[in-house]
């Protein structure tokens, strides 16, 4: 870091040569003779060590404790009203992903405490029709990890270990996806009991059972209630002569569409299920923040 007059004027680099020595330890070596120097009026060390909260004066009214700034954690608030704090100096060392999301939040409760606001994300949710069927022999072809450096070269390198496929392998990679957010939607009124879609299930989780099997079940007994009225004056012979139901266990579903597009009377459909977050806010003031990441 260079300085002038007690100001920063740039950052010094110095190329890096080599980060490991022969026998693959780390043991940087730099080119002297190859410096840059990039103007800057202030440089931020974020190493991902400890936070250097000497900069809090008590005056402040932000707290800390073992080395973080407390905060509120729904609104990421600190112990001054006016003050927020967010990212790692706020939750400890965690994925970056978590600093990007507490920023989000911060923002927001920086933006309803200026305005005397409150704002809620609210979920909308809807079911869309999907034209989805998988890849043909998807169920058969392996799964291949992309090509990479070999062993030696990965010690002693920081280059990328893996490398991209080729484009035809990529796309017979992809199409063994599962789309997770595709699900198999039963319209009962169109069921036949055809037995197609039990058949066709590669995990065999759809069932054809008879009632004698759910009033072992106690929720699916109170379903079977409803449709069939007092079942305990039936012997369990009787009750599957009496009737069935389709049974489907979402817990290992694969959405592989096999059993939709079996399905004669097209009772099975393929829906995909969308949803988005919206920022919902009520009414307004105006003071001061300071913000801090």
């Amino acid at each position: 870091m260079l300085v002038a007059d007690g100001k920063v004027t740039a950052l010094r680099t110095v190329r890096c040569t080599a980060v490991f020595d022969a026998g693959g330890r780390f043991n940087p070596t730099f080119d002297e003779q190859q410096v840059e120097d990039i103007a800057a009026d202030s440089v931020i060390f974020a190493i991902g060590q400890t936070s250097d909260l000497a900069f809090l004066d008590p005056a402040d009214g932000v707290q800390s404790d073992r080395g973080l700034i407390k905060v509120n954690r729904e609104t990421y608030q600190t112990t001054a009203p006016d003050v927020f704090a967010c990212g790692d100096i706020a939750h400890g060392a965690r994925l970056f992903i978590d600093a990007i999301a507490s920023a989000q939040i911060a923002a927001r409760s920086m933006h309803d405490f200026l305005r005397g606001t409150r704002t809620e994300v609210v979920v909308r949710k809807q079911w869309k029709p999907a034209a989805y069927t998988m890849a043909d022999h998807w169920n058969v072809i392996g799964r291949e990890n992309p090509p990479a450096l070999n062993g030696e070269r990965r010690a002693g390198t920081l280059e990328i270990v893996e490398e991209p496929y080729a484009e035809a392998e990529a796309r017979r990679q992809a199409s063994r996806c599962l789309r997770c957010n595709i699900n198999t939607v039963f319209d009962t009124a169109k069921c036949v009991a055809c037995n197609g879609c039990v058949d066709v299930c590669p995990e065999n989780l759809i069932r054809l059972v008879g009632l004698s099997t759910l009033i072992e079940d106690p929720a699916w007994m109170e379903q079977a209630v409803e449709m069939f009225g007092d079942l305990s004056q039936y012997a369990p012979e009787e009750l599957d002569q009496l009737g069935a139901a389709m049974t489907k266990d979402e817990t290992t579903c694969i959405r592989c569409a096999l059993c939709a597009s079996r399905c004669p009377t097209a009772a099975i459909l393929m829906k995909e299920f969308e949803f988005h977050r919206e920022c919902v806010t009520v009414a307004a003031r105006n003071p001061k923040v300071l913000y801090m990441a």
